[in-house]
C-alpha cells in the first residue's frame, strides 16, 4: 500500500508539471534519473522508481523523445547490474532505436557509448553475430563523426582477436593493420601501448598461420629492436615467443629454445605467469614433436601447468592454455606407450571446458557456442590426437572396439572443423585451415583402411576435399544474376581500395581513410553474404554416400576411382556398381612413377628413344593403383589427388610394340569429387548458353612489352571449326573487357596468349590485347554457363598452389 501510494504521488507530481495531463515532466525525469545514479543506489531500487515512467511516456500523445532514450538506456545498464544481460540488452536496443530516429543531429555521442555497452552485454551472452554487429555499429558512427575514443578502438581490437580465435588469419590480419591506423591517429599513453601490443600479436600470428615466415621473422626482428629501445618486457616476451614458433619452422631448434627461454625471463621479471606458462609449454612442445626427449616435454608442460591459477573459468585464456598443455602432456604419454594416461590427461583437456565434457558432448552442447572461437587449432587438434590413441589401442590389442571408437571421434573432429569453417570469411583462411587439419583425414582412412570399411573410408574421402567448392556452389546457386550482379560491384568495391592501400604509405593520412572506406566496403559485403547464409546448415550432414554413388554408377554404367595423398600414403577407392576396393600405397613409389611417367608424357624425344622404359613405368603405376581383374570395361569416372597425370595413357600391357592404353576400354572423365559429380550429373547449361569463345590478341600493346604471338588465330580458327556458330575475338578485339563482358556465356573457352603465373607475392596475370587481368578481377556479374577453360599460355602451371 506505501509503494502504491508513492507511485501515486510521484505521479500526480509529474502530471501537474508535465506537459499533459499523463505525462511526466521531462526535466524532473532527466534530475530524477541523475540523482539516483549519483547516489548509487543498488539496482532494484532503482529500477523500482524509474519503470512505472515507462508507461506513462508510452501513453503520452506527445511524441516520445529524447528523455524516454535515456531513461531505456538507463534501465537497461541496470538490469545488467543485475546480471538480467537479456533485458540489458532489450532495454538498450530500444534506446538506441529511439535515440537515432528522434534525434539523429546529437545522437552520435551517445550511440557511440551504448554501442560499446552492446558489444559488453553480448559477449556476456556469447551471441557472437550481435557481438561484432554492435562493434561494426559503434566504429561506423565514430568514424563519420570523428568520435573515436579508446572504447572503441578497443571493441575493434576485440573483432581482431575473434578473427584469431575462428581461424580467420587473413581477415585478423587486415583488420590488425586497420586497428594500428586507428591506434596511430587516436590513442595515446600506456592504454595505446597494450593496443599495439595486441595488434602486433595478433598480425605475427596471422602471417605464421598464412606461412608467411619470412615476412614475420622481418617484422619480428624490428619489433624486438624498437621494445628493447623502451624496455617494455611484456613486448619482448611476446615476440620472442613468436619468434620460437618461426625458428621451429626453419628447424632451427635450439634458437627456438633460446627464444622460448628469454621470454621467460621477461615474463618472469613482470610475474606474467599465463606467459611464463605458455613459454613453458612451447619449450615442451619442441621436445614432444621435434626433439622426440618424452620426459623432458612432460616436465616443461608440468611446469607450465604450475604456472597457471588452480580456478580458471571456462572461457579464460588460462583454461585454453591449460588445454593445450593437458593436450601436450596426453602425447608425449602416448608415445611413451601409456595409452591409459593418455586417455587420463585428454579427459583433463576436456575439463578445463566443463568437468566431464567429451568430444561429442562439446559438439552438441548449447555451451560449445563459444569453445570453438577460442584458439580454433587447439580444441580440433586435442580431438584428434585422441583418435590417434584409440588407433594405437587397436594396434596393441587388436580389438575392433577400439578401431570404431578412433573413427567416431575423426568424425567428431571433423564436424567441429566444419562448425569453425563456417565463421570463416576469407577464402584463403579456409584453405589454410584446410591445410592444417589434413593430417585429420589421412589418420582417419588409416583406421578405416585397418577396419576394411568402404563406407567409411568414402566419408572421409569425400569431407577431405569436397568443402570449399561446394560451398562456392550452394552461394552462387542462392543468388539471381540480379543479386550476383549486385555482388560484384562489392566485391570490386572491395578490390579497388585494396589496390589503392598497395601505393599507400601506413603512415600518410590518406592510408587510414582508404582502411576506414574498405572497413564500411567489408561490412557491406558481410551483410549481404549472411543474409545468403542459411543458419544450422551443414555440408557435413549432407554428403552422398558410397550407396548413392554406386546407384549412380549402375545407371551410367561407370566406374569411380578416388584418390586421397597423405604423408606417407596414397589411398585409393576404386567403386564399381557393385563392389568397391579401398587399398593404399607407399608414397614414395607412388611419386616416384608418377614423377617418371610425367617426365616421359612431356618429352616426346625421350618417350620415342625409350619406349619400352616408357610401357614399364606406365604399367607399374597402373598396377599400383588398380589391382588385376579390378578394373571393369567402360566408362571412368576419377577424382585425383597428389601428383597429377593423365590417367589416358597409362599402359595395361607389357607389349613396347603393341601397348594397350587406358583409354581404349575406358573413356575417361574427372572430376573434383563424388558429391560433385552427382550433383552436376543432371545438369545441362542454360538454353541461351554459347558453345565456344576463342581469344587470340596476337599482338598487344606497346606498354606491356609483350612478344607477338603469330600462328595463334590459324590454330584458334581451327579449333573452332568444330563446333557449331563459334566466336571468335582476335587482334583488338581480344580486349580485356570483351573478355570480362562475354566469358560467362559460353561453355567452352580457349585463350591463346601470355600470362605470368610465378612471381612470389603477386597475383597470377593473364594479358589481353589492351591490358592484363589479375585473377582477383575474375569476378562473374551472372551465373557463367562455363564449364572448360583452356588456357594456351606460358606459366599457367606455376604460381601458388593450395592443397
Amino acid at each position: 500500500m506505501r509503494q502504491l501510494i508513492l507511485l501515486l504521488l510521484v505521479s500526480l507530481l509529474l502530471g501537474n508539471r508535465g506537459l499533459c495531463g499523463t505525462c511526466p515532466d521531462r526535466p524532473l525525469l532527466r534530475e530524477t534519473i541523475a540523482r539516483l545514479k549519483s547516489a548509487k543506489a543498488a539496482p532494484d531500487s532503482q529500477l523500482q522508481q524509474l519503470l512505472p515512467f515507462i508507461p506513462q511516456l508510452e501513453a503520452c500523445p506527445q511524441p516520445q523523445d529524447s528523455t524516454f532514450a535515456f531513461l531505456l538506456q538507463r534501465i537497461g545498464a541496470l538490469y545488467y547490474l543485475k546480471n538480467d544481460v537479456t533485458n540489458a540488452v532489450s532495454y538498450t536496443q530500444r534506446a538506441i532505436r529511439l535515440l537515432g530516429e528522434k534525434c539523429p543531429s546529437t545522437a552520435p555521442p551517445y550511440l557511440v557509448k551504448w554501442y560499446h555497452f552492446l558489444v559488453i552485454f553480448f559477449n556476456a551472452l556469447h551471441e557472437k553475430k550481435e557481438f561484432l554487429s554492435a562493434i561494426d555499429s559503434s566504429l561506423s558512427i565514430a568514424l563519420r563523426n570523428d568520435l573515436v575514443s579508446y572504447n572503441v578502438v578497443f571493441d575493434h581490437w576485440q573483432k581482431t582477436g575473434y578473427y584469431y580465435d575462428i581461424g580467420d588469419y587473413d581477415r585478423c590480419f587486415k583488420s590488425a593493420l586497420f586497428n594500428q591506423s586507428l591506434i596511430r591517429k587516436y590513442g595515446s599513453g600506456d592504454d595505446s601501448i597494450h593496443l599495439v601490443l595486441g595488434c602486433l600479436t595478433h598480425m605475427y600470428n596471422s602471417l605464421h598461420q598464412l606461412g608467411k615466415y619470412e615476412q614475420e621473422e622481418q617484422l619480428l626482428k624490428t619489433s624486438i629492436d624498437e621494445f628493447t629501445a623502451i624496455k617494455n618486457e611484456e613486448g619482448l616476451g611476446m615476440f620472442l615467443n613468436q619468434l620460437s614458433l618461426v625458428y621451429q619452422q626453419k628447424h632451427r631448434y635450439k634458437d627456438a629454445l633460446d627464444c622460448l627461454k628469454q621470454s621467460y625471463a621477461f615474463y618472469k621479471k613482470i610475474n606474467y605467469q599465463l606467459g611464463c606458462s605458455e613459454a613453458l609449454n612451447n619449450s615442451g612442445y619442441i621436445y614432444l614433436w621435434h626433439v622426440k626427449d618424452y620426459p623432458q616435454a612432460l616436465a616443461y608442460c608440468r611446469r607450465a601447468l604450475a604456472c597457471l591459477p588452480e580456478r580458471r573459468s571456462a572461457d579464460s585464456l588460462a583454461a585454453l592454455e591449460a588445454l593445450n598443455d593437458y593436450d601436450n602432456i596426453a602425447c608425449a604419454q602416448t608415445a611413451l606407450g601409456r595409452l591409459d594416461s593418455a586417455l587420463f590427461y585428454f579427459q583433463k583437456a576436456f575439463d578445463q571446458l566443463q568437468p566431464g565434457m567429451n568430444e561429442t558432448t562439446l559438439l552438441h552442447s548449447t555451451q560449445a557456442q563459444g569453445y570453438d572461437e577460442k584458439r580454433a587449432d587447439y580444441i580440433p587438434n586435442m580431438i584428434i590426437h585422441k583418435g590417434d590413441v584409440y588407433y594405437r589401442l587397436y594396434r596393441q590389442t587388436g580389438r575392433r572396439e577400439h578401431l570404431s571408437e578412433a573413427i567416431r571421434v575423426y568424425k567428431m573432429a571433423d564436424l567441429f572443423l566444419e562448425r569453425i569453417k563456417v565463421e570463416q570469411a576469407e577464402r584463403l583462411s579456409q584453405l589454410v585451415f584446410r591445410r592444417n587439419a589434413r593430417s585429420l583425414y589421412e589418420h582417419a582412412l588409416r583406421a578405416a583402411l585397418a577396419k576394411n570399411d568402404a563406407g567409411e573410408a568414402f566419408y572421409f574421402f569425400e569431407r577431405s576435399r569436397a568443402i570449399l567448392l561446394d560451398d562456392q556452389l550452394q552461394q552462387q546457386a542462392a543468388l539471381d544474376d540480379n543479386a550476383l550482379a549486385s555482388r560484384a560491384v562489392l566485391r570490386k568495391k572491395i578490390r579497388k581500395l585494396e589496390k589503392e592501400m598497395e601505393g599507400v604509405s601506413p603512415d600518410i593520412e590518406e592510408y587510414a581513410k582508404l582502411q576506414t572506406d574498405l572497413f564500411a566496403a567489408g561490412q557491406e559485403l558481410d551483410r549481404f553474404d549472411q543474409h545468403l547464409r542459411k543458419p544450422g546448415t551443414s555440408i557435413a550432414t549432407d554428403l552422398v554416400s558410397l550407396s548413392d554413388l554406386q546407384r549412380h554408377l549402375g545407371r551410367s554404367g561407370s566406374s569411380f576411382l578416388e584418390l586421397y595423398a597423405g604423408d606417407s600414403a596414397v589411398y585409393s577407392l576404386l567403386v564399381t556398381p557393385r563392389t568397391a576396393l579401398f587399398k593404399a600405397v607407399d608414397i614414395t613409389t607412388f611419386d616416384t612413377l608418377a614423377l617418371v611417367y610425367g617426365n616421359y608424357i612431356a618429352d616426346p624425344e625421350r618417350l620415342n628413344r625409350d619406349m619400352p622404359g616408357f610401357v614399364r613405368t606406365s604399367n607399374q603405376l597402373y598396377h599400383l593403383l588398380f589391382p588385376i581383374d579390378s578394373v571393369p570395361p567402360g566408362r571412368f569416372m576419377i577424382s585425383p589427388a597428389g601428383t597429377y597425370f593423365p590417367f589416358e595413357a597409362l599402359v595395361v600391357n607389357t607389349s613396347p610394340k603393341h601397348p594397350i592404353y587406358f583409354l581404349e576400354d575406358h573413356p575417361v572423365c574427372y572430376t573434383y569429387s563424388a558429391r560433385y559429380l552427382l550433383d552436376t550429373a543432371d545438369q545441362t547449361s542454360p538454353k541461351e548458353a554459347k558453345q565456344f569463345m576463342g581469344m587470340a590478341p596476337v599482338q598487344y600493346a606497346s606498354y606491356l612489352h609483350l612478344p607477338d604471338l603469330p600462328g595463334s588465330n590459324g590454330s584458334l580458327d581451327q579449333i573452332a571449326s568444330w563446333f557449331g556458330r563459334p566466336d571468335k575475338f582476335t587482334t583488338t578485339e581480344a580486349s580485356k573487357a570483351s573478355f570480362l563482358q562475354n566469358f560467362s556465356s559460353y561453355r567452352l573457352i580457349q585463350l591463346y596468349t601470355h600470362a605470368v603465373g610465378n612471381i612470389p607475392g603477386k597475383e597470377p596475370l593473364i594479358y589481353f590485347a589492351d591490358s592484363a587481368l589479375a585473377l582477383s578481377e575474375l569476378i562473374p556479374e551472372k551465373k557463367p554457363s562455363t564449364r572448360i577453360i583452356v588456357l594456351s599460355a606460358c606459366e599457367t602451371a606455376n604460381g601458388e598452389f593450395f592443397q
